[in-house]
């Protein structure tokens, strides 16, 4: 095992005598991380909305014994919103109108 962990720290880009930089990391990780698609954005939009209403449904729905679950259920949907709001935030989500 260590000769593997050897053989990645010579291959690696940042060298171990000095922190790595932003720019260095930023440089490492491939051009896909940065491109921005409007259709898994607004499908993850989607999906939290849909999440959130069936756990509404759920705990309307729900005997006494379920409930529970069903909060967990929802409460669980609703940080969907907040992943979606902290990304529009970093203005990391594409805007809908170009």
């Amino acid at each position: 095992m260590t000769a593997t962990t050897d053989q990645l720290a010579n291959q690696s880009v940042f060298s171990t005598t000095e922190a790595p930089q932003l720019k260095t990391v930023i440089q490492s990780l491939p051009k896909e991380c940065f491109e921005k698609n409007r259709l898994k954005a607004w499908l993850s939009v989607l999906v939290s909305i849909c999440a959130v209403a069936l756990g509404y449904t759920a705990i309307a729905m729900c005997p006494w014994f379920l409930l529970p679950l069903a909060w967990f259920f929802t409460g669980t949907a609703l940080t969907g919103f907040f992943v979606i709001a902290h990304d529009c935030g970093h203005r990391s989500l594409p805007s809908v109108v170009g």
